[in-house]
């Protein structure tokens, strides 16, 4: 397997080539919404970086828990629900990741992507967007190519109060098709870069 890594700027690299990755293929072709709202202000951009970091530092969370290493009474408030509804779901379902947080590579399309556990699971801190399911087919994609999984993937809606995530499955046939788009927009990208239309934002 080649050695990915990932920069300061969630630039992943592929036996030292940089390769694209899954949530700026989606959000470079518009299938992203604009969290700054077409807005390019100081309190715009923080708005948007003060999200971005809430979804990591979640996403670390549940990790540690999973490693039994979180230490719940130093979460802050704004991420305490989130890890509160994760634990739910994780206690009702019994659910135990044989991989968390890992990187993976696409031989055959060249990208690369960052699941959160395998089984393919996608921990989200809203409510269900359409881009999404782009992002979790790509997941899916990374996956059956290394060999490492073959069950459909699940999308889990953490609550802020702490209650019971909304999960969002899909069949083998939806996530056929949405890794077609996915693919399409990937082309899309590659398009856009061979044409000098393509400048990398900030993820």
């Amino acid at each position: 397997m080649p050695k990915i890594t990932l920069d300061n700027n969630h630039q992943y690299f592929v036996t030292g080539q940089p390769c694209e990755g899954v949530t700026e293929i989606i959000k470079e072709c518009g299938l992203m919404p604009d969290y700054n709202c077409g807005q390019f202000t100081i309190e715009a951009f923080q708005m948007t970086q003060y999200y971005l970091d809430r979804g990591s530092y979640v996403h670390e969370a549940i990790a540690l828990y999973f490693k039994g290493t979180l230490d719940f009474e130093a979460l802050s408030e704004g991420i305490k629900g989130f890890v509160e509804s994760a634990i739910e779901y994780i206690t009702l379902t019994g659910y135990k990741p044989a991989i968390v947080e890992a990187m993976f590579y696409s031989p055959t399309f060249h990208y690369c992507g960052t699941v959160d556990a395998v089984p393919l699971l996608d921990w989200k801190n809203s409510n269900n967007q359409k881009w999404h399911s782009l992002q979790i087919a790509a997941y899916w994609n990374l996956l059956m190519e290394n060999k490492v999984a073959f069950e459909r993937p699940i999308t889990v809606h953490l609550r802020e109060d702490g209650k019971l995530p909304k999960v969002q499955s899909y069949s083998a046939s939806e996530l056929s098709e949405l890794f077609n788009v996915f693919a399409s927009a990937l082309k899309v990208l590659r398009w856009k870069k061979g044409n000098g239309l393509y400048k990398k934002e900030a993820l």
